[in-house]
């Protein structure tokens, strides 16, 4: 393993618009696509939560929050193992090489998810021969684990497409997404069926799997290149990063799901269904996150070799503009909300203005956690965000239960942002020794945060 030092440069260091904007407009057609990928992809889950969150119970729909929960954490565990590190490994790779290389990631996934759905069915039948009184909850798991594969098996896709820069190949599976599960919830309501938290899952599940098979038929993998000799490196190079960054999904899930998990444990489904029909409100605007995130992580991992300092500018410019037009939403949404959230949650939900106040508090809270835990990753500093993470997910745990305890629901909401505050602040301390003053000089010990890997 050989070390090769990137020297940072000694340009300004400040964020300039006039770059920024150039940096837009040189990338238009890739801004517009992800965008609109992400317009698509927002209403289509926002679609379907509207619908849920009217027809289900507070209870039900609690339930179906806990099973997207657990999809989430799955698939950020997947992705942190696999499909990051084909992120971040790809630009090292000849360009004959990178196909192949996709394709033997795509195996992987393959097998991540057969082997999850084999075991969680020997374990949902185990319980049912063991304690039949259970039958229940086997079930809800099986068609958590379904959601949970499909959903990760679509992500694959989508990531290799922004990979190569095949925006409108992303666009295509969102859109095959959005379909599908218009004609499935239509069905639904036609043929009168009774939607269940385990049936309102299992059509998420077909939607995402749908989006799978586009991506799958778009994206002409050479399969035939695939090579068993080969995988056995490529997985110990996954593992090699990706067991600290899978840890710090894990952790991460923690922090950022307490609010879920705890609500469920401590007020029962009906709390954690309003917690998760108040994010409802703020969704349209987080679900921007993952679009930025997936067009400008492959361009910021391929900037930290040549210009770390420059690539820190960039993701501190993208987080400024996203915080505020994050507080502009915010503030129309706390002055609209009386009459929002009875037209979109329904009547059944009532007083919840604390809620809404407190996921308007987290929305920022996120996106600066969001824009440096980002350009960590870009640099593969997953170790450093694992032990950060710690921090922080021991404090939104013990901020959670703690304002439980004195509001309820809006207190398990407001704990999280605790964690997020401590997780940006300690993130951002450290990446501000990247942007040094006009001097140029670098804070002794922190040109190891650039330093990258190559093996030999």
């Amino acid at each position: 393993m050989k070390w090769r030092e990137m020297y940072l440069n000694d340009a300004p260091a400040s964020l300039n618009p006039g770059r920024l904007l150039a940096y837009a407009v040189a990338h238009r057609r890739a801004v517009s696509t992800s965008v609109l990928n992400q317009a698509v992809s927002s209403a289509t889950n926002f679609a379907l939560a509207l619908v849920l969150v009217r027809v289900l119970s507070a209870a039900a729909y609690g339930s179906y929050g806990l099973g997207i929960a657990v999809c989430y954490l799955y698939a950020g565990l997947g992705n942190s193992m696999l499909l990051l590190q084909m992120v971040v490994h790809t630009p090292d790779k000849p360009e004959e090489e990178r196909l192949p290389y996709a394709v033997r990631i795509f195996v992987a996934v393959g097998m991540f998810a057969v082997g999850t759905l084999v075991l969680t069915a020997l374990g949902a039948y185990t319980l049912n021969v063991l304690l039949p009184g259970v039958h229940g909850h086997a079930t809800f798991a099986i068609t958590v684990a379904t959601a949970s594969v499909c959903y990760f098996v679509k992500d694959y896709f989508v990531r290799q497409a922004y990979l190569v820069r095949a925006e409108t190949r992303a666009l295509a599976i969102s859109c095959s997404i959005a379909l599908s599960l218009a004609a499935l919830i239509a069905l639904a309501l036609a043929w009168d069926i009774a939607i269940t938290a385990e049936r309102a899952l299992l059509v998420f599940a077909a939607s995402q799997l749908a989006g799978a098979a586009m991506g799958f038929a778009l994206a002409r993998l050479p399969l035939q290149s695939f090579r068993w000799s080969r995988m056995s490196a490529d997985l110990m190079a996954c593992w090699s990063d990706g067991r600290w960054a899978t840890a710090h999904s894990l952790v991460g899930s923690a922090q950022s799901q307490a609010y879920v998990y705890l609500c469920f444990i401590v007020l029962g489904a009906a709390g954690a269904g309003r917690a998760t029909a108040a994010r409802l409100l703020v969704s349209p605007f987080l679900l921007l996150t993952p679009a930025i995130n997936q067009m400008t992580i492959p361009r910021l991992a391929a900037m930290s070799a040549r210009d770390p300092r420059g690539m820190v500018r960039k993701g501190a410019a993208v987080t400024v503009v996203l915080l505020g037009l994050a507080l502009l939403y915010s503030t129309v949404l706390l002055v609209a909300a009386g009459s929002l959230v009875p037209a979109i949650l329904g009547p059944k939900y009532r007083d919840m203005r604390g809620p809404v106040a407190a996921w308007c508090v987290v929305l920022p809270a996120m996106l600066m956690r969001d824009g440096a835990t980002t350009l960590f990753q870009a640099m593969r500093r997953f170790r450093a965000l694992t032990s950060v993470n710690a921090i922080s997910a021991a404090v939104s745990l013990m901020s959670v239960l703690s304002l439980m305890r004195v509001w309820g629901v809006t207190g398990a909401i407001l704990g999280g942002a605790a964690g997020d505050l401590t997780q940006a602040a300690q993130l951002w301390g450290s990446l501000r020794g990247l942007t040094p003053p006009l001097g140029g000089r670098v804070a002794p010990g922190l040109t190891e945060a650039v330093k990258t890997a190559k093996s030999q």
